[in-house]
C-alpha cells in the first residue's frame, strides 16, 4: 500500500504538515493499528503510538488509556483508528461527554454520522460551545440549516466573542437572501477575525446584493489574501494537540506559546520544529525571538541569522517578515554585547521600507544611543513623529523624538515632547523613565521622582529598570 501524506498548510507560518498518514487499520489483540504505521519515518510518532498502545494493553478497562491512544491517532489523521478508540472509551464511560465529543471530531468528514454523535454528546452536556459549533456545521452540511442556526446562536450565547457563529449565521442569512442581517453578522465576525478570507468572500456577495460595488470589490480583493485567524478556544481538543509529535504540532504549539508570550515553552517546542525543518525562515524567526524572550541572547543571534539565511530565495517571504528579522537581529546583537552590529540591520530595515515608522524609530534611537549621529537621529525621529496615529503612526514616535532631544541637550523640548508621549502611552515604563530624566535635567526633581516611581510601579524588569531605581535613590538621598 502506498503511503499517502495529508498535507496541511499553516497559513500564519508557512509550515507543511507531512506526518499525517491516511490508512485503513488492522487490529492487534483488539487494539486498532494503522496498516501503514510501518511506513512512517518519524520515530517519535512510532514511539508515541507504541507507548499509547502498550498503556491500553495493560489497562484495557481504562477509558483514559483508550482516549490517549485516540488522541495520538486523531492528531496524526488516523481518524478511523481514533474513532475505534473513542468508541471503546464511550462503552467504558457512557456518561462522559468528552469521549462522544472526540468521537464526533473524528467524523467531521461524514456530517450525518457526526451530527448524531454530537447530539448524543450535547444531551450529556449542552454548555460546551465548540460542540455546538461542530454540531451546527454537521447539520448545515446535511441540509438542516434551520436547526444549525439555533446551535450557532447557542454557541454565541455561551461564547459571545466566538467569530465562527457570526460567520456561519451570516452565511445562512446570505443563503436566505436576508442581506442586511447577513452583513451585520459578517461585520461582527470580521471584527473578531479581521484576516479570515471566508468572511471577506461572503461580505463581497452581501455588498454586491446591496448595491455597494465599491465595498464588494474591496472585500473581494481581501478574500484573495491568505487566511489568518484566531481559533476558538477548545480546551478538550487541546488534549489532542498535546498528543501531536510531528513537526506540524511542535510548530503549532510553539506559535501558540509565542503569541501568549510564554517564551520558555515556545522555545522548547520550536527547538524541535527547527531541527526537523531547517529551511523555514519563519520558524527560525519565532525561535530566535523566543530565545530573546528568555535572555538566551547569543543563541537568539544564531537563530535569527539562520532565519535571514533561510529567507534568501524564499518565494513566500514578504517584506514585513524581513523587517521583523532585521529589527530582531538588531535587538539581539545589542543585547548580546555587539551594538555595533545592530546598526547595519536597522539601516537595511529602513532601506527595505523607507516609510516604516518602526524602522525610522529604531534607527533614530540607535543613532542617539550608539552611533552619535544625532543630526540624522533627529531627522528620522521628526519624520516618524509627523505621522500621527490617525495616519498609521504610533505614539512611541514621540517618545523617540523626546529622547533624541534629550540626547542633544535640548531638555525643554524633550520635556514638552515626552509629557505628551506619557499622556498617549500611560502604561509604558520606558516613557516615564525618559520623562523623569527630562524633568531631572530641567532641575525639577519633585516631578522627576514622581515619573521614576511611576515607571518602577509599571514594571520591575523593563530595560531601564536599574537606571530608574538608581535615579530614585539618588534623588531621595539629596
Amino acid at each position: 500500500m502506498k503511503k499517502i501524506f495529508l498535507v496541511i498548510l499553516s497559513v500564519c507560518i508557512g509550515i507543511a504538515r507531512v506526518d499525517g498518514v491516511v490508512s485503513q487499520s488492522n487490529t492487534s489483540e483488539g487494539i486498532p493499528v494503522p496498516r501503514d504505521l510501518e511506513l512512517v519515518s518519524n520515530m517519535r510518532l512510532v514511539g508515541a503510538v507504541d507507548s499509547a498502545r502498550t498503556t491500553v494493553a495493560h489497562n484495557p478497562a481504562s477509558a483514559a488509556a483508550w482516549g490517549r491512544l485516540g488522541h495520538v491517532y486523531l492528531a496524526h489523521e488516523w481518524r478511523a483508528e481514533a474513532a475505534d478508540c473513542y468508541r471503546n472509551a464511550v462503552k467504558i464511560e457512557p456518561g462522559a461527554f468528552r469521549w462522544l465529543y472526540y468521537l464526533g471530531r473524528t467524523l467531521d468528514n461524514d456530517p450525518a454520522k457526526a451530527a448524531d454523535v454530537y447530539a448524543r454528546a450535547l444531551a450529556l452536556d449542552e454548555a460546551y460551545a465548540p460542540a455546538h459549533i461542530h454540531y451546527a456545521n454537521a447539520l448545515r452540511s446535511s441540509g438542516k440549516s434551520k436547526i444549525a442556526g439555533r446551535h450557532f446562536e447557542r454557541a454565541l450565547e455561551l461564547a459571545p466573542r466566538n467569530p465562527f457563529s457570526e460567520l456561519r449565521l451570516g452565511q445562512l442569512a446570505l443563503s436566505a437572501k436576508r442581506f442586511e442581517t447577513a452583513r451585520d453578522h459578517l461585520l461582527r465576525a470580521l471584527a473578531l477575525n479581521p484576516k479570515q478570507s471566508e468572511v471577506h468572500a461572503a461580505l463581497a456577495q452581501v455588498y454586491l446584493a446591496l448595491g455597494n460595488r465599491d465595498a464588494a470589490n474591496r472585500h473581494a480583493q481581501a478574500a484573495q489574501m491568505p487566511t489568518n485567524y484566531n481559533e476558538m478556544p477548545d480546551p478538550l481538543y487541546k488534549e489532542v494537540e498535546k498528543a501531536g509529535v510531528s513537526k506540524f504540532w511542535f510548530t503549532r504549539r510553539g506559535r501558540g506559546y509565542f503569541m501568549a508570550k510564554d517564551f520558555k515553552r515556545a522555545a522548547g517546542e520550536l527547538a524541535v520544529a527547527v531541527s526537523e525543518d531547517e529551511k523555514n525562515p519563519l520558524i527560525w524567526y519565532l525561535y530566535g525571538v523566543s530565545l530573546l524572550g528568555i535572555e538566551r541572547d547569543n543563541e537568539a543571534v544564531a537563530a535569527l541569522e539562520r532565519a535571514l539565511s533561510a529567507s534568501r530565495g524564499n518565494d513566500h517571504q514578504n517584506e514585513n517578515d524581513l523587517l521583523k528579522i532585521y529589527n530582531s537581529l538588531a535587538i539581539a546583537h545589542g543585547r548580546a554585547g555587539s551594538p555595533e552590529l545592530a546598526g547595519p540591520y536597522l539601516q537595511k530595515a529602513l532601506a527595505l521600507n523607507p516609510a516604516s515608522i518602526r524602522a525610522m524609530n529604531n534607527l533614530a534611537f540607535y543613532y542617539a544611543e550608539n552611533d552619535g549621529n544625532l543630526d540624522e537621529a533627529l531627522n528620522l525621529a521628526r519624520k516618524a513623529a509627523e505621522v500621527g496615529p490617525d495616519e498609521g503612526g504610533h505614539p512611541m514616535s514621540l517618545d523617540t523624538l523626546g529622547w533624541v532631544y534629550f540626547k542633544r541637550g535640548n531638555y525643554s523640548a524633550a520635556l514638552k515632547t515626552l509629557t505628551l508621549a506619557a499622556k498617549l502611552l500611560p502604561d509604558s515604563p520606558t516613557v516615564y523613565y525618559h520623562l523623569g530624566m527630562a524633568y531631572f535635567e530641567n532641575r525639577d526633581t519633585r516631578n522627576a521622582l514622581k515619573a521614576f516611581k511611576i515607571a518602577s510601579k509599571l514594571s520591575s524588569n523593563f530595560p531601564e529598570a536599574d537606571e530608574t531605581k538608581a535615579m530614585i535613590r539618588q534623588i531621595e538621598s539629596q
